[in-house]
């Protein structure tokens, strides 16, 4: 596997840290088949990436092997946020390459135990490349080498795409905004259950501190 120097990893406060190793100690109390998780939403901004990237995060901070695999490619989403464009290769380019070594794709980071898959350059359709065996084929991969594997896709409320990865994952995390339409999440979470994957639970992000509107 390839070597990265990955900085400046955002510090989070005392409550968000604290709210990150109780959303660990859940996952690591869930069934031990449960290895690779989904963390998906219903629209787009609602911190989904930094969620799922700071529960990778904190599993490898225990010493489990963690795998965080970027399954947005509609977006250069974790390769702009630490400025490594035309530096690293990703998922759409091992997913569209028949004789790509998936070894090559997966990095190894400076981070001890926490090691990432990047979502590549955008490609034209990805939602076919998601369709196709060799991302079948990877992910079962990816599951022998990894204790967890902790997978960032597109918000579902805006592409299918979430519902195509669910299916190769042993369960999903929703991350939901304040006051985010119940209608709609129950939408969402009638296309997740369509795939077969479970449902492990939600995370409310974005809650107004007391006293603010």
């Amino acid at each position: 596997m390839p070597k990265i120097l990955i900085e400046d990893i955002e510090s989070v406060s005392f409550a968000e840290n604290e709210a990150y190793k109780t959303l660990r100690t859940n996952i690591l109390c869930c069934d031990k088949d449960i290895k690779t998780i989904l963390f998906t939403s219903g629209e787009a901004e609602t911190g989904k990436t930094t969620v799922s990237l700071e529960t990778a995060l904190s599993l490898a901070e225990i010493g489990r092997k963690v795998l965080y695999l970027d399954c947005d490619m509609r977006k250069a989403g974790l390769i702009s946020r630490y400025n490594l464009n035309g530096k690293v290769n990703g998922l759409s380019q091992l997913l569209s390459n028949k004789q790509a070594v998936p070894e090559n794709y997966i990095y190894e980071t400076s981070v001890p135990n926490f090691y990432v898959t990047f979502s590549g350059p955008i490609p034209r359709r990805p939602t076919e490349l998601l369709e196709i065996r060799t991302f079948h084929r990877f992910m079962k991969m990816v599951r022998e080498w990894f204790e967890y594997v902790i997978v960032d896709s597109p918000a579902l409320g805006t592409v299918i795409d979430s519902v195509i990865i669910a299916r190769e994952c042993d369960g999903v995390i929703l991350v939901i905004q304040h006051k985010e339409e119940k209608k709609k999440l129950d939408k969402i979470i009638g296309q997740l259950r369509m795939s077969g994957v479970e449902i492990m639970g939600a995370v409310l992000n974005k809650v107004p501190e007391k006293g603010s509107q």
